[in-house]
């Protein structure tokens, strides 16, 4: 076991820092917003249609609108590059979300807080500070990402969601 004056340890606990949970929710709440928003653009872009198949998996969803992005006649050259940028902003921005929503939370010796996130395949930094300004700082890269991508969306459409049922 560490000793507590290794910078590598870090006591593992729950946030109850008010400031950082709500920065957190704020997190997971436009990060679904802008799922459904991607959903949205694919299902304008495909064929007007406003049924949508709600897929968690955002990489297929984004592999999918990329494609579209190049294929789609109802695009014109400015807004396809517009997409394009988007697309790579959003495809950024993925690990640091899934760091904030899954990964773990610690305070060093110093009590400074850490997000830890131990995970090898993603290779982001194993422990670094974070404030909750960082936090909301995200949190609005994702809002803004969303409302951008609303621009793609017919703002009439009446989006009805078919679950898939076993």
């Amino acid at each position: 076991m560490p000793k507590s004056n290794d910078a590598s340890y870090f006591e593992i606990r729950a946030i109850t820092h008010e400031g950082y949970r709500e920065a957190i929710g704020g997190v997971c709440i436009h990060w679904a917003l802008l799922e459904l928003t991607v959903e949205r653009v694919l299902a304008n872009l495909e064929s007007g249609s406003t049924l949508l198949r709600y897929d968690a998996q955002l990489a297929t969803n984004l592999d999918r609108l990329s494609a579209l992005v190049e294929t789609s006649t109802a695009l014109a050259i400015d807004q396809r590059e517009k997409l394009r940028q988007l697309l790579t902003e959003v495809k950024s921005i993925r690990d640091e979300r899934h760091r904030l929503v899954h990964g773990l939370w610690g305070r060093d010796a110093n009590g400074v807080v850490h997000s830890i996130f131990p995970a090898i395949s993603r290779k982001p930094d194993p422990a670094r500070p974070i404030s909750v300004d960082d936090i909301r700082q995200t949190k609005r890269r994702i809002f803004r990402l969303g409302k951008r991508l609303r621009a793609y969306v017919n703002p009439s459409d009446q989006v009805q969601i078919k679950w898939e049922r076993d």
